[in-house]
């Protein structure tokens, strides 16, 4: 018969990782901040922290069978000594999605669930989970929900990399107020057209400007 989920304590392990053993070291975002988590989470869910696996040393695109903490922690799995797995932080599975899912599905093929900080799947009774559709879009879901967002991140460290350069060479990305950007297309000496820009001043909010700065010397 079937326990109520309510009735089971769930058996959670962590696993932590860092790229560079220096990363390891207490003083930084660590390992043991990474185990620290994963207990104060499991004694606030009534969960019954059963072991840490540490990978220190270890580059986020290594993949999971080339890992010694992981791949006791599979064969750990196999012998059923935990229910659920968990990670401080995505890139701490793994800095590539497709490497991730494939821990995650590793997992899931021997029932276990796996709980992420930054893209949770809430656990389930572990005696009716099973890694179908159901359990593999979530995690796919949250595993794409990362993915976009650190994109996102990035193409925005280029685009404001990118102004500061322009800014630097002194060149204005954004029209000032009062003035208009109005782009036009060139051709240089190698026949090659692209856009450049100047800027015309805008007559109705050039009189703003004025007030302002007769009010401010007034």
């Amino acid at each position: 018969n079937k326990l109520p989920f309510n009735l089971i304590m769930l058996r959670a392990v962590s696993y932590s990782r860092t790229s560079t053993f220096d990363q390891a070291a207490d003083e930084k975002v660590s390992i043991p901040d990474q185990i620290r988590w994963a207990e104060e989470l499991s004694k606030s869910r009534d969960w019954n922290f059963v072991k840490a696996y540490v990978e220190p040393g270890v580059t986020g695109d290594v993949e999971v069978e080339n890992r010694e903490a992981f791949s006791q922690l599979l064969k750990d799995a196999k012998d059923n000594n935990f229910d659920l797995v968990l990670i401080y932080h995505s890139s701490r599975l793994a800095r590539e999605a497709d490497i991730g899912m494939r821990a995650c599905r590793l997992l899931g093929s021997l029932r276990k669930q796996v709980y992420i900080r930054n893209s949770p799947v809430e656990p389930v009774n572990p005696q009716e989970f099973f890694w179908g559709n159901n359990i593999g879009n979530l995690y796919m879901q949250a595993f794409a929900f990362v993915g976009d967002v650190a994109e996102n991140v990035a193409r925005s460290e280029r685009v404001r990399s990118g102004a500061i350069g322009l800014a630097k060479r002194g060149i204005l990305r954004n029209a000032p107020f009062a003035y208009v950007k109005v782009p036009k297309m060139v051709t240089d000496k190698d026949g090659k057209q692209k856009y450049i820009w100047y800027y015309e001043i805008d007559l109705l909010k050039a009189e703003i400007v004025k007030d302002i700065f007769t009010s401010w010397v007034g």
